[in-house]
């Protein structure tokens, strides 16, 4: 990674919900067809919880790389110990949604948390990385990879940690050119039909 370029990574906007929770959505869409339901009712939920004051999927708790076209990529990264308070803040922001259905939508979830080990406390988490499809292939997620990787050196962090879908190729082999290795397979069998295979939990060692 010599020919690194620095990315500058900006606060999200709550008025660019609609691109993002259409790059967020595109990111996995088997994992959110699950989880939110088709498409469509997935882009809405996704978009409103872009617009919450909290949780992981508010565009505070997310940071952004916007160019001449508008947004180019999402990025949500953080130290393993914030993981909790994120995942509370979450829950919160879906029951505002989504009072009526938030238990079958919360059971849903618990469903998909079997796919994620969990996380030593001393570990920098990359929760997801989404790239616009027009802007993939010119360099851009590998530079924001290793803008990420930097602030977490800098911060004390040897480790980051990645959990990627097994049945994204291009994913797994994105990170593994970029120094992950796969640590843990997760298979939730109960998952399988709807086509969400196992997950990779992948690690790359960032030293000092």
């Amino acid at each position: 990674m010599s020919s690194i370029t620095a990315v500058q990574l900006q606060s999200g906007d709550a008025g660019e919900a609609a691109v993002a929770a259409q790059l967020t959505y595109e990111s996995d869409p088997p994992y959110y067809d699950y989880w939110l339901g088709e498409r469509q009712r997935a882009l809405t939920t996704l978009q409103a919880l872009w617009q919450q004051p909290l949780g992981s999927y508010s565009a505070t708790a997310n940071r952004v790389v916007r160019d001449q076209h508008g947004l180019a990529a999402i990025v949500s990264s953080y130290p393993a110990v914030a993981e909790a308070q994120l995942a509370a803040d979450s829950d919160c922001a879906l029951r505002n949604l989504c009072a009526a259905a938030s238990e079958e939508l919360m059971l849903r979830e618990a469903d998909l948390a079997y796919l994620f080990p969990r996380l030593p406390e001393n570990a920098w988490y990359l929760r997801s990385l989404a790239v616009a499809g027009e802007r993939r292939g010119q360099g851009l997620g590998a530079n924001i990879l290793a803008t990420l990787m930097q602030q977490a050196r800098a911060q004390g962090f040897t480790q980051m940690l990645v959990d990627v879908d097994s049945g994204n190729p291009g994913a797994v082999r994105f990170y593994s050119r970029n120094g992950f290795t796969p640590l843990v397979e997760t298979k939730v069998t109960r998952l399988l039909p709807h086509r969400l295979p196992a997950s990779l939990r992948m690690a790359r060692l960032l030293g000092r």
